[in-house]
């Protein structure tokens, strides 16, 4: 489960789903999270080309990328 709460996301509140980067132990982990499971309806007014929110996860399940404690290494990864 996912608690989490952060501010200025692009795309918020229009996405269908997010990567949400979270230490749920010592070292970061990568989480896939369906939109349903996220609440987006803060709306940041700001002048962007896209939607901006703040996004709340309270209790949210969301699916591990990779293994536990290495979501730094897709959040960096080059292409």
């Amino acid at each position: 489960m996912l608690d989490v709460h952060e501010d200025l996301i692009s795309n918020g509140g229009i996405a269908d789903f997010y990567v949400v980067f979270a230490p749920p132990r010592r070292a970061i982990s990568a989480f896939f999270v369906d939109a349903q499971e996220v609440d987006a309806s803060e709306r940041i007014e700001i002048v962007a080309p896209h939607p901006m929110a703040t996004v709340k996860l309270k209790g949210s399940r969301g699916e591990l990328l990779g293994e536990a404690g290495q979501g730094f290494k897709h959040g960096d990864a080059k292409s």
